[in-house]
């Protein structure tokens, strides 16, 4: 993207001053209202997000777990070991049954698991891989088949160490298959200690070895999976497993992968989207994979699509990355997903968007350029009232910017809007428009300003004052005080009298106000305090109203 350039009628040793002063004041006006806690906001956004789509992955987990009742590597494998005559007579009915009803077993798991891992070990000493399969086709079916299973009983028993050891066996994929699906389910939960075993036992070196070297796609698929779950842990977990240089396999993997193996692809995203998450690498960690995002972009699969931007959230929660995702062409491939009839898309998208348009001003100009208000204005028009939000939150950005910037929104007829979106009920659009009236009222200029405060209904205040809703009483009082700052300053200019505070009085609100400096919050209190000193104390112009 080319360098910004601020116009002005000034001379030109002055034009580096201004665009210092608009750098200052994207900083300071920047999401003014969320700047104490905007990490917080965001973190706990992340983390709802998270938490929705894991129990979405898991559904889906799940319908494939019960799905999944007989092994699809074991027909196209290449032939097992068969077991000698001595080892058959070894593997009488006693020492398989409980192997048999496995899924039925009942209180003492530990027990039975631990039954299992001798004789798992046995038959893998004497490689007799038949039997090493038969029965971790049970242990498979077994963790499968329930919804929730003691997996903490399950990794107490000792059995993981001997599945580990199955994943070495290159020679037996359908054992590798079974071992990989047992180890995805052990660590589909929240637990620290069983991922950290995993690592402490080279699962890393395991995995990469399979992704990279596997010859069924199957294979590669369910390590990835795995992967995913163990990296989605806790993100110290993430970090051990990042030293692993892990992620040049998951560069190299997405080389290889075509639109056409979507369920690889899918899988992969998804793993991505997981190493990503708050709080996300370094940028020198992560960065590789960036292109591939981009390019995520273009594939016409809402899975792929939905994992894609959800990992670009997790990257643009951070400013310093909004450059690179710019120049690597991130809004020529999201902007015409915000027109997607799907809404696991559109949500993720128009986030993506608004972190970016938080970044530095020439990423915002980038979206300006490539027409970016007029997909906008169509997520304004969607009937959910999350995606108003998120799309107010992304102009309340961009009017924290430059006059130039400022004005493309009004010139795009935004304002013309902002009184129906602030009528509606949900107090989050709400929040978001009161951000976009400070921001324009705080940075732009007079003629901008003036603009504002013409087409937004002063009485659009009223409902707000006679809430509970403290955050948005606070908010209302801060742009407030800037449009009576804005009418002073023309008032001083032009002569007259302060309009817009005679606007505010006719609609019978100074009353209303008024009221509100006995309010219990603290804040509220102290700042009607200080308009009324400030304004209306023995104003002359609203002595006659």
């Amino acid at each position: 993207l080319a360098s910004i350039s601020i116009y002005s009628n000034m001379a030109d040793i002055s034009q580096p001053v201004e665009l210092s002063l608009a750098t200052d004041r994207k900083d300071n006006f920047k999401n003014s209202f969320k700047q104490a806690s905007i990490k917080n906001f965001r973190d706990h956004m992340l983390d709802n997000n998270i938490s929705i789509r894991k129990k979405a992955k898991e559904e889906l987990f799940n319908r494939k777990r019960a799905c999944l009742m007989e092994n699809p590597l074991i027909t196209r494998s290449q032939p097992l070991k068969r077991r000698s005559a001595e080892n058959k007579a070894s593997s009488n009915p006693s020492d398989s049954s409980s192997f048999d009803n496995f899924s039925t077993l009942g209180i003492n798991v530990r027990a039975e698991f631990r039954m299992t891992t001798e004789q798992l070990e046995s038959a893998l000493d004497r490689e007799d891989f038949l039997e090493v399969a038969r029965v971790a086709g049970k242990i498979r079916e077994y963790v499968t088949a329930h919804s929730d299973p003691p997996i903490q009983e399950i990794f107490q028993s000792g059995i993981l160490t001997v599945i580990l050891k199955m994943l070495s066996l290159n020679q037996c994929p359908d054992i590798q298959f079974e071992a990989l699906w047992i180890i995805t389910n052990i660590s589909s939960g929240d637990n620290e200690e069983i991922a950290s075993f995993l690592i402490e036992n080279n699962i890393v070196d395991n995995l990469n070895n399979l992704i990279t070297c596997a010859t069924f796609d199957e294979l590669i698929e369910q390590s990835i999976w795995a992967l995913a779950n163990i990296v989605g842990d806790s993100a110290s977990i993430r970090d051990r497993i990042l030293e692993k240089n892990i992620i040049n396999t998951l560069t190299t993997l997405f080389e290889k992968s075509q639109p056409t193996k979507l369920p690889l692809l899918r899988r992969l995203t998804w793993c991505t989207a997981n190493f990503f998450r708050s709080p996300c690498p370094a940028t020198f960690q992560c960065s590789p994979l960036f292109p591939h995002l981009i390019n995520n972009l273009k594939i016409d699969d809402d899975e792929v699509l939905r994992d894609t931007l959800w990992a670009l959230t997790y990257v643009t929660a951070s400013d310093d990355r909004a450059v690179l995702l710019a120049d690597l062409g991130v809004f020529e491939g999201i902007l015409a997903l915000l027109g997607s009839g799907c809404v696991q898309v559109t949500t993720p998208a128009i986030r993506v968007v608004a972190n970016l348009l938080g970044g530095p001003l020439k990423v915002v100009d980038g979206f300006l350029e490539c027409g970016g208000l007029k997909y906008l204005m169509v997520m304004l028009m969607n009937r959910r009232s999350h995606l108003k939000k998120d799309a107010c939150w992304a102009y309340a950005n961009i009017c924290s910017g430059t006059h130039q910037q400022i004005q493309k929104v009004i010139d795009s007829g935004f304002f013309g809007q902002i009184n129906a979106l602030f009528q509606l009920r949900a107090n989050e659009v709400k929040k978001e428009v009161l951000n976009i009236l400070y921001n324009v009222s705080s940075v732009g200029s007079e003629q901008q300003i003036a603009h504002v405060v013409k087409n937004f209904d002063m009485s659009n205040f009223e409902d707000v004052f006679n809430s509970r809703n403290t955050r948005l009483m606070r908010m209302s009082l801060h742009v407030l005080e800037n449009f009576f700052d804005h009418g002073d300053r023309v008032k001083e200019t032009e002569g007259g009298r302060n309009e817009v505070i005679i606007r505010f009085a006719e609609h019978g609100l100074v009353k209303l106000v008024a009221d509100l400096q006995i309010h219990p919050d603290a804040k509220v209190s102290q700042n009607v305090l200080h308009l009324f000193e400030q304004y209306f104390d023995s104003n002359p112009d609203i002595m006659d109203i």
